[in-house]
């Protein structure tokens, strides 16, 4: 017996394909309307806790360690010109 018929019936392949298809969008559908209930709850559950915990850093360290990033930051740029620099000089000295 021929698993293909005529007059648009679906074969068993195409009738298993659109049952996986149904299954996979029940499935992401349910995630979707689930997912974003399931974290809010966990948020509000979690919040106070965890707010509690957070110990913030006092102004003078914040102004110390932002100092230290500008100031790496620049010297690292100035190795870099320099590099820069050498680099281009040694090329075009090679190049004339």
């Amino acid at each position: 017996m021929d698993d293909k018929t005529k007059d648009g019936v679906k074969t068993p392949e195409e009738d298993i394909q659109n049952q996986e298809q149904k299954s996979e969008a029940k499935v992401t559908e349910t995630v979707e309307k689930e997912a974003p209930a399931a974290a809010e709850a966990q948020a509000e559950v979690a919040a106070p806790s965890e707010f509690s915990q957070i110990v913030w850093p006092k102004p003078g360290r914040v102004w110390s360690e932002t100092l230290t990033v500008i100031i790496v930051a620049a010297i690292v740029a100035t190795i870099i010109f320099f590099v820069d620099m050498g680099l281009r000089t040694g090329i075009e000295f090679l190049i004339q």
